[in-house]
């Protein structure tokens, strides 16, 4: 019976790897806005990060241990369960490639453009952080 060749990886496939995982490592977070939506209630918090994706991960953290510090939001969680809310990052910011680039003053900017446009009509804000 003839031996079967052993399959080695390309040489070219072990560097590429490493070259994607390592870009991917050295990449910035996406600055962004993300938007929480309550679909029974209507409610929705908009919110801003320097990493939107995390901050979106945080918050459910936070809602599963029943440790959220918008008191209405925990409400509407422990009532309607994780099944009823809608997590997004509906926005990013666009940085430039110049010195001083002001990331927190573009977030704020796009944040507050996004609260003004979605909290209208049917769609009601989230209240103050509890202290």
């Amino acid at each position: 019976m003839a031996p079967i060749p052993s399959v080695s990886p390309t040489p070219l496939a072990g560097d590429r790897r490493r070259a994607l995982l390592r870009e991917a490592r050295e990449a910035p977070p996406p600055v962004g806005v993300f938007l929480i939506h309550c679909l029974p209630t209507g409610r929705i918090h908009v919110g801003g990060s320097l990493n939107a994706p995390a901050a979106l991960q945080r918050t459910q953290f936070e809602l599963r241990l029943r440790q959220h510090r918008r008191p209405q939001l925990q409400a509407d969680w422990n009532q309607h369960g994780p099944e009823a809310f809608r997590f997004e990052v509906i926005d990013r910011v666009k940085g430039r490639d110049e010195p001083g680039f002001d990331w927190q003053g573009e977030l704020d900017a796009l944040v507050a453009l996004w609260r003004q446009e979605l909290v209208t009509g049917d769609l009601q804000a989230y209240g103050e952080i509890a202290r």
